[in-house]
């Protein structure tokens, strides 16, 4: 069975069983990335009174407690809500099942080489995603899938997949965020464990502008909750190549400002009405 999808440009097939996990698989008490030196996820046995939630000890059922933050345990998509004090929930800005989605792969440059504007100031030895990246990446681009941006970074193994994230991690320049905006992308997601500077004394100013919030939000007073999201910490496998996907992006229904989450990409087939992409 194929699902049709029509967009202005035309009705292209997708095969629901020819998908792509791109989210890192958590293993609890094993091997997993981390950022912000955040204690592991763990998960543990569930015990009460004289019910004990594992079968290895004698339980009638396996049971099991789980311990987690999502924004430095692993893959996770989060909403406004991250940086404002009104409470904004990620059950209430992502309200798209299916997304029109393209991928790109992007080395970040030199901060100190760049011309981009970057909030703290840019530091030697920085490595940030630039406007003209994402310029020459997305360039003839259908605007059919401009609905989540997802971008993929080089070196890429399958180290990211338990990276201990220290040290300063490539993050976007405002510029590049600025021109997401300007493409009208929605959704964003990336391989890097946050869009900012990982110390950047708590401004979160690429945040903010994709969110289109102001810098100094505390009071929490916006006038509309952004329906965008961002994704981070994902993993695309080298043999997934660059183009048109659809995204469905998957989270728990939780009443918080992020959760963990699983993208699954779907290959888009050849136009139906003779358009390829």
């Amino acid at each position: 069975m194929d699902l049709i999808l029509k967009l202005p440009s035309g009705a292209y097939s997708v095969h629901p069983d020819d998908f792509i996990d791109i989210s890192i698989p958590l293993f609890f008490n094993g091997p997993q990335p981390n950022f912000y030196n955040a204690p592991p996820a763990s998960s543990k046995t569930f015990t009460s009174g004289n019910f004990t939630g594992s079968k290895k000890a004698g339980g009638s059922c396996n049971v099991s407690q789980i311990s987690l933050i999502p924004h430095c345990n692993g893959t996770h998509t989060e909403c406004a809500g991250h940086i404002t004090g009104r409470e904004i929930t990620l059950n209430q800005c992502l309200t798209e099942t299916l997304i029109p989605a393209t991928l790109i792969t992007i080395t970040p440059g030199d901060a100190m080489k760049a011309e981009d504007t970057c909030f703290p100031v840019k530091q030697k030895g920085d490595k940030i995603i630039t406007r003209a990246a994402l310029n020459r990446a997305l360039r003839g681009s259908s605007p059919d899938f401009h609905g989540a941006l997802i971008i993929r970074t080089l070196p890429n193994n399958r180290f990211k997949l338990t990276r201990i994230w220290s040290g300063t991690p490539p993050y976007f320049s405002l510029d590049a965020i600025h021109f997401v905006n300007r493409l009208s992308f929605r959704h964003l997601l990336v391989d890097l464990p946050s869009v900012d500077r990982s110390s950047d004394g708590g401004n979160l100013t690429a945040h903010r502008i994709f969110w289109d919030l102001p810098r100094n939000n505390e009071s929490g007073k916006i006038e509309n909750i952004p329906k965008k999201t961002i994704t981070e910490m994902i993993y695309i496998p080298v043999r997934v190549p660059d183009g048109c996907y659809l995204l469905n992006l998957q989270v728990p229904h939780f009443a918080t400002e992020s959760a963990p989450s699983r993208p699954v990409l779907y290959k888009i087939k050849t136009g139906l009405t003779g358009k390829n992409v």
